[in-house]
């Protein structure tokens, strides 16, 4: 769902309100979203992700893939590209009346895409996988850089 927030300044109290712009009924369970612009990434824990874009207060599907990749957390880097992360798929077994719990190969991953044109389609395409080991749950735009005027010499 999309909304618009509304804020008045009136003399005696300030109030504010949500109103309803649009909705996006074709993503199950989204768990992380992201924008950059006018676009919206989602990562959405049955259907991977999407690129959405607002077009007069409108959520219009871009792209989107179809890989399970149980995404928890997605940020855009531009228009059309993210990066994203993954938990993978847990399975439950019960043997010999004892719980155990095994964690696919394909979990704990960091993965890009980048969106694309193909036969006047645009395309996510995965671009990067990467087995990190490790659970990332936030990704935070920003960038490194070495500020310091002093050069060291050794």
């Amino acid at each position: 769902m999309l909304y618009q927030f509304k804020a008045s300044d009136g003399v005696t109290s300030a109030s504010s309100s949500l109103q309803l712009l649009s909705e996006w009924n074709h993503n199950y369970m989204v768990t992380s979203i992201a924008s950059y612009d006018n676009h919206v990434m989602a990562g959405d824990q049955i259907s991977s992700v999407s690129i959405l874009q607002v077009v007069d207060s409108k959520l219009q599907n871009v792209a989107r893939d179809y890989g399970p990749l149980w995404p928890v957390c997605v940020e855009a880097s531009d228009q059309g590209s993210l990066i994203g992360a993954n938990v993978g798929s847990l399975i439950y077994t019960n043997r010999n009346s004892r719980c155990s719990l095994t964690l696919c190969q394909d979990a704990l991953n960091l993965f890009t895409f980048t969106l694309n044109r193909t036969l006047g389609r645009a395309v996510l395409e995965r671009d990067g996988m990467y087995h990190l080991a490790d659970f990332v749950t936030k990704f935070i735009r920003g960038m490194c850089n070495n500020t310091s005027s002093m050069s060291s010499s050794f």
